[in-house]
Parts: C-alpha cells; structure tokens; sequence
C-alpha cells in the first residue's frame, strides 16, 4: 500500500494563505487510478476550499469541491535550542501538539508563514504522528524557490 502514496506535494505560501497541490498515479488490480487534490486556504478572505478529482481507466470516478469557512488552527509550539542546517537556512528544531496528531521537526524563522507558525517560521523537516489513527507522515522540503506569487492561486474555483 505504501507505493500508493503521494511522493510528491507541491505546497505554495505567502501573506494570503497557502495552496497544496497532491497528486498520484497508481495502479491497483489492473486499474490505473489518477486523483489530484488541490487544498487552498485564504486567510485574508477566511475561507479555504479543496478541490479533488478521481479518474480510473480514463472515466471521471468522483470530483468534488467544497468551500468552508476557515480560521487557522491555534497550537502550542514550543522552540527548542537544537539548531540544524537545511537548504541554506539556519533552522530551530520545534514540537507542535494538538488533541490529534504531535509535529516534530526543524523550521526556519527566516521564513515568514500563515496559519499555525506564522509567529514561528516555515517548517522545513518534519513528522506528524496521529494520536488516533497510528499514522506517521515524515516531510521533508527538497527545494525552496523564493519569487513572487500570483494572488489568484489562493482562491479555488469549480471550474
């Protein structure tokens, strides 16, 4: 099962919220199944919207698009003293907790966030543990390209 998982997200940031853009290709019992996932969150407009999109042997499966109000989630993050260089930036090693899931990880306060770590920085390696589920996703930044965004990709439409 774990080949069936997305290797690679795209994730966009800036002053108006972030965007993540998921997608896999896999094959399972003879099907090829393509899903896409875009999740957009807009802190200036307080909405976010997710966007998927499920095909199996060339026909549309499922497509769904849900716009909700959002506020980002307020955490306790605690900023240790283990320092560690990733990509150039000098990063803090950090742990956030929730009643869900506890990151853990190294983030640079260099870089300006929204959400959750907009006080903190961009978390560049980390791990999330699910307190439920017995999951653990590990996330790693392998490029950070600074340059100007384009607003209109934080605002999802159907379309």
């Amino acid at each position: 099962l774990k080949k069936h998982l997305p290797t690679k997200v795209i994730e966009y940031r800036s002053k108006l919220g972030s965007r993540n853009e998921i997608n896999f290709d896999a094959k399972i019992l003879g099907q090829n199944i393509l899903n896409s996932t875009i999740n957009v969150e807009n802190d200036s407009l307080a909405l976010s919207w997710i966007k998927t999109e499920t095909i199996i042997n060339d026909s549309i499966v499922d497509s769904e698009f849900i716009e909700a109000n959002y506020s980002p989630i307020k955490q306790n993050v605690f900023i240790g003293d283990k320092r560690k260089n990733i990509l150039g930036y000098d990063c803090v090693n950090f742990v956030a907790e929730d009643d869900s899931v506890k990151t853990e990880g190294f983030l640079a306060p260099d870089i300006v966030v929204t959400g959750e770590f907009q006080t903190y920085g961009l978390p560049l390696e980390f791990k999330s543990t699910s307190k439920k589920g017995r999951f653990v996703v590990s996330t790693k930044a392998d490029q950070i390209i600074i340059e100007p965004l384009e607003s209109n990709i934080f605002i999802l439409t159907k379309d």
